[in-house]
């Protein structure tokens, strides 16, 4: 914490996550009323063990940010059913 709040590297990848124009276009184009992002340490500390109620199975590889010289892959959950636009399918390729 500064003057200005919390800062460094998580809270700068974070916000890149949360800004991501890819993850904008699937908010768009779904009816989902939530998708969580979660950044690539998240994923890999937590989430790929398969703890009692998390499904490693239901989070997609998605988008990439650059935070400080570094590229970190953010994964996408959708917790409700979606009806994504069939002409955007932004889950179906992890850029």
């Amino acid at each position: 914490m500064d003057g200005n709040g919390p800062f460094g590297e998580t809270v700068d990848v974070a916000c890149r996550l949360l800004d991501s124009p890819r993850l904008k276009r699937y908010l768009k184009y779904t009816d989902a009323p939530l998708v969580l992002v979660v950044s690539d340490d998240i994923y890999r500390s937590i989430i790929r063990h398969g703890y009692e109620g998390i499904s490693p199975s239901t989070f997609t590889p998605a988008i990439w940010v650059n935070t400080a010289g570094r590229r970190t892959r953010g994964w996408f959950h959708v917790p409700a059913a979606i009806t994504a636009d069939p002409r955007h399918d932004f889950l179906a390729a992890a850029v």
